[in-house]
């Protein structure tokens, strides 16, 4: 899976730009991404499920949260919020525009929908008496959540592909198991608060221009 994964991430960055090259280090592994750590917070929107915001904030150079709140169309119709926990591969492809890496994690969300949603879903228990209900909540777990990102070099954008089971592992007003549940979506998202030394490099840079 890892080799697949690595293998679609060097096309993807070799497609961006006709100069893409590897960074491996002397020891011949693959380097971490310069631009990563240097970001702080990054706002923007998840298109799929979920489709609203996407809000992620780096802790460390390969661990951050991300945060989303939007429509869930795989999830019965439902609004929800979700907190998931994300842990980033080294660089599975790279050039001087992007930066690619791969990612998984897990997480929690729950979800609100009513009685009548979109396809006719009236609740966990459809037709029964508790079908009659105005509203309806389950509990989300994220787990596990898969990416590929794309960290971009010359503006502090990333694009992401992120897929995963997110079973409703308790669904109300009486508790049951709805496993039959994904998310995937694409989110892109700007990227606020980058530390000095990566303020310095980029004027640098831009004075090389």
């Amino acid at each position: 899976m890892s080799r697949a994964l690595a293998s679609l991430a060097a096309v993807l960055v070799l497609c961006a730009s006709p100069l893409a090259s590897a960074a491996p280090t002397a020891a011949g592994r693959a380097r971490l991404p310069e631009n990563t750590p240097d970001r702080r917070t990054g706002l923007g929107a998840s298109i799929g499920d979920p489709m609203g915001l996407s809000l992620k904030h780096f802790l460390a150079t390969r661990h951050a949260l991300q945060a989303e709140l939007g429509w869930l169309p795989l999830h019965h119709g439902a609004g929800g919020i979700s907190l998931d926990y994300l842990w980033h591969s080294r660089v599975l492809g790279s050039n001087p525009d992007v930066d690619a890496v791969g990612y998984i994690g897990g997480g929690v969300g729950v979800a609100l929908w009513g009685k009548q949603t979109y396809a006719g879903y009236d609740g966990p228990l459809v037709g029964g008496p508790l079908s009659t209900a105005k509203a309806h909540a389950g509990l989300m777990v994220r787990l596990p959540v898969l990416g590929l990102a794309f960290h971009w070099e010359r503006v502090p954008l990333d694009t992401c592909l992120e897929g995963g089971w997110a079973p409703l592992a308790i669904e109300g007003p009486k508790a049951s198991f709805g496993p039959a549940h994904v998310t995937i979506a694409l989110k892109v998202r700007y990227y606020f608060g980058l530390r000095a030394r990566a303020r310095e490099r980029r004027r640098v840079d831009d004075d090389e221009y």
